[in-house]
């Protein structure tokens, strides 16, 4: 029977057998990924944890606050925050390239934090994702698009000035979806 649990852990990808195997369990305690918010940087970087607030659930033994908590890949805290930020609800976050933390809220206000949890800058993507709320946001690399409730995309370009610690924010242009 051992050979076929062996069998089992390879998986078919076009005509190629691969597996995964697991190579250590993770060491956080008490947190369950369905009720949570994730951000993973790439390359076996840090993993960011935030209570998703769009869920309704059971607060077991935690606080009511929520609170940003940064693992490392294995699961070992780094640093934790509580999130006390304005601007809605948050819509998505992701890590750059330069591992800083984005996170945009519902109003389209942008707040960034370092590994440590700290807040690095905040800034908005402008009046138009305030009075039509944000929606949807998607990531790659230093770069960004957010949708509105009106179906309007904001494809955005994020610049980080790591010596200056200033952000800068490029929008480009707005995409009006046509349904027919």
């Amino acid at each position: 029977m051992a050979g076929v649990a062996v069998a089992a852990e390879w998986q078919l990808l076009y005509n190629r057998y691969y597996r995964k195997p697991e190579l250590y369990q993770m060491q956080w305690k008490n947190v369950d990924l369905t009720r949570n918010k994730i951000a993973c940087a790439p390359f076996g970087g840090p993993i960011a944890v935030i209570r998703d607030d769009a869920k309704i659930v059971q607060l077991y033994a935690e606080s009511a606050l929520r609170k940003l908590r940064i693992f490392t890949s294995s699961g070992r805290l780094i640093s934790e925050t509580v999130w006390k930020n304005p601007g809605g609800r948050l819509i998505g976050m992701s890590w750059t390239d330069d591992l800083t933390l984005i996170c945009i809220t519902q109003d389209g206000t942008v707040y960034s934090y370092n590994i440590h949890a700290e807040l690095v800058g905040t800034f908005s993507l402008g009046k138009e994702c305030f009075d039509n709320s944000v929606v949807e946001c998607v990531f790659w690399g230093m770069a960004s698009c957010v949708s509105t409730r009106r179906l309007r995309f904001l494809p955005c370009r994020i610049l980080s000035f790591r010596r200056r610690l200033n952000w800068q924010i490029v929008i480009w242009r707005s995409f009006p979806i046509v349904l027919r």
